[in-house]
Formats: structure tokens, C-alpha cells, sequence
């Protein structure tokens, strides 16, 4: 049996034009630079880390408040100080200090998802208009009030230490990842 021959090609197939076709056009794709691990990291650095958090208030579904994560140790330790109370088991008073924490790190009252404005300035827990309407005269208690319940309070404050970093454990890494 013999294998079907064919004719000899009369003329060779034209190259097709890619140009311009993203998926085709070498030009358009250039092979992506290797970079050192030094250049990773110093990209990686160059990264926002993120520094504010919104919660939501528990039992006031329209509100949540914004708060800053950049808070120092230091600063940490300032609030404990002012914390401390004899009259407490452990030596303080755990709703004081996360009160403290919170009204520290306020950026933004927000009320329907958007900052509560009042007289073209943003409202926080410092704002004495916010105070007024609270029935209050420090930034402390217009944490309590706004969160109503000393349980909100604590949850809050452990949450925004917590996305802070403060509490975390370090985690194990393989390093052969």
C-alpha cells in the first residue's frame, strides 16, 4: 500500500501580521525582568500597611467608627498608667483603659457609612459638639455612651489593639516556602 503523495507547495504561507494583538505581539508582552530579593523587599517596603479600621457599634446598626491601627508601645504603656486602679483585681480598670484606647485612636465618627460632619469638621470622640450631643464632657465617656454597654466597649478596644498587632502571636514560618 502506498502512502498518498502531494503536489510540491507552489508558494510558501505568508507570516502572519501580530502587531498590535496582545496576545500574540512579543512586543506587547516583554518577558518580565528578573528582580534580586532586595529589590522584592524595597517594592514590598514601598506598600502601604494598613493603618485604620472601621467597627461597626454594636446596637446602634447606623454608626461605626473609624479608628487609626499606628499607635506606638509607648503610648500603649501611657494608657495602662492611667489605667491602673487599686480597687480592681488585677490592679486596673480594663473598660477605662480600652475607652482610653479608643478615644486616642478616633479618626472618624461615621453615621449611614459616611463621617459624621458637624460645622465642616469631622466628628471623634474629642469633638465637643459630639460631647454635647452625648450629654458628656470627656472623650472617655463619649466612648461609653456611644457604645452604650462597658461589653461593647471592651469587645472594641480588644479589636483595634488586636488589628494593631498588639496580642498577636508570631507566627512560624517555613523557610522553604
Amino acid at each position: 500500500m502506498s502512502l498518498p503523495t502531494f503536489g510540491a507547495p507552489t508558494a510558501l504561507a505568508a507570516t502572519p501580521d501580530f502587531t498590535g494583538d496582545p496576545d500574540l505581539d512579543p512586543g506587547l508582552n516583554p518577558a518580565p525582568e528578573e528582580t534580586s530579593d532586595l529589590e522584592d523587599l524595597r517594592e514590598e517596603l514601598r506598600s502601604a500597611v494598613v493603618s485604620t479600621i472601621v467597627l461597626a457599634v454594636q446596637g446602634r446598626p447606623k454608626y461605626a467608627v473609624e479608628y487609626r491601627l499606628d499607635f506606638t508601645g509607648k503610648q500603649v504603656d501611657h494608657w495602662r498608667r492611667l489605667s491602673k486602679n487599686k480597687h480592681y483585681v488585677d490592679g486596673m480598670d480594663g473598660i477605662k483603659f480600652a475607652s482610653l484606647v479608643l478615644a486616642s485612636n478616633c479618626t472618624a465618627i461615621h453615621r449611614d457609612g459616611a463621617p459624621l460632619i458637624v460645622g465642616g469638621e469631622v466628628q471623634t470622640f474629642t469633638s465637643k459638639a459630639f460631647q454635647e450631643v452625648l450629654g458628656v464632657d470627656r472623650a472617655v465617656e463619649a466612648v461609653r455612651a456611644l457604645y452604650g454597654l462597658d461589653g461593647h466597649v471592651a469587645g472594641a478596644g480588644t479589636k483595634v489593639m488586636s488589628e494593631a498587632g498588639y496580642g498577636d502571636e508570631a507566627e512560624v514560618a517555613d523557610p522553604t516556602l
